[in-house]
C-alpha cells in the first residue's frame, strides 16, 4: 500500500511540475513574441508593376501570385523573382 501511495504522489508531483514548466514556457514565448513584433517596422502594402521580362502571360503570373498568397498569407509583401529556364 505504501508503494501505491508513493507512486501516486510521484505521479501528481511530476505532472504538476510539467504543467508549471509548460505554463512558464508559454508565458515566455508570448512575452518574446510581443517584444519582437513591437520592434518590427510597419509595412505598407502597395500595388507594384509586374516585371514581365521572363515571357509569362498575365494569367500565369496571376496564378503564381495566387499560389504564393495562399501558401504564405502572413507575408503580404513577398517579393518573387521568376527565372526562365
Amino acid at each position: 500500500m505504501e508503494n501505491l501511495q508513493a507512486g501516486i504522489q510521484l505521479l501528481l508531483v511530476g505532472m504538476t511540475m510539467v504543467f508549471i514548466v509548460l505554463v512558464l514556457l508559454m508565458g515566455l514565448m508570448n512575452a518574446m513574441s510581443v517584444l519582437v513584433t513591437k520592434n518590427l517596422p510597419k509595412t505598407n502594402v502597395a500595388m507594384q508593376k509586374i516585371d514581365n521580362s521572363s515571357g509569362e502571360t498575365e494569367e500565369e503570373l496571376a496564378a503564381i501570385m495566387a499560389v504564393f498568397a495562399t501558401k504564405f498569407p502572413e507575408r503580404k509583401n513577398l517579393n518573387i523573382k521568376i527565372k526562365q529556364c
